[in-house]
């Protein structure tokens, strides 16, 4: 049996100092103030990597088009998925009203149970794992390489015919 307990609807009142605010906002939805946190430090990223991911050259032809996504693309789109999710969650939270029609918070268990929160989840660890992709540099070929490649492209093309 599962018992899921179900808090009272606690009324922010206007004459409520900012402290006693954020302790019920804390009390009440403890993730809410990590995921501003992420929210507010990313964004300056995220304008970043937009930047980044817009500078990247088009690929042209069919096998650069089916090949892996440039690092800042991917990093763009894993921390734009993120971002996406927090402001859900922010829309969730603040889109509630009560009986009377009145602008209310979403309560909590409501809240978890939305599918929302396993997004928050899986595109936090997407982020995670993509925020320090590097573009890889090109492999550098040696000398003697170069010079043999070079040697091939200027030698002339022969063709026999056959008889």
């Amino acid at each position: 049996m599962v018992v899921t307990e179900v808090l009272p609807q606690v009324e922010i009142t206007d004459d409520m100092s900012s402290e006693e605010k954020l302790k019920i906002l804390k009390t009440r939805y403890p993730e809410f103030e990590p995921l501003a946190k992420d929210f507010a430090d990313l964004r300056t990223k995220h304008a970043e990597l937009e930047k980044a991911a817009k500078a990247v050259k088009a690929p042209e032809d069919e096998e650069a088009i089916l090949g892996p996504a440039p690092a800042p693309v991917i990093k763009f789109r894993a921390l734009s998925a993120y971002l996406g999710a927090i402001s859900m969650y922010f829309m969730l939270l603040s889109s509630s009203q009560d009986a009377s029609g009145k602008p209310c918070p979403l309560p909590p268990a409501q809240l978890r149970a939305h599918p929302v929160m396993g997004s928050l989840v899986k595109f936090k660890k997407l982020w995670e794992t993509v925020k320090d992709l590097s573009v890889p540099e090109p492999p550098k070929e040696d000398a003697t390489k170069r010079h043999e490649s070079k040697q091939h492209s200027e030698a002339p093309l022969s063709t026999t015919k056959e008889q």
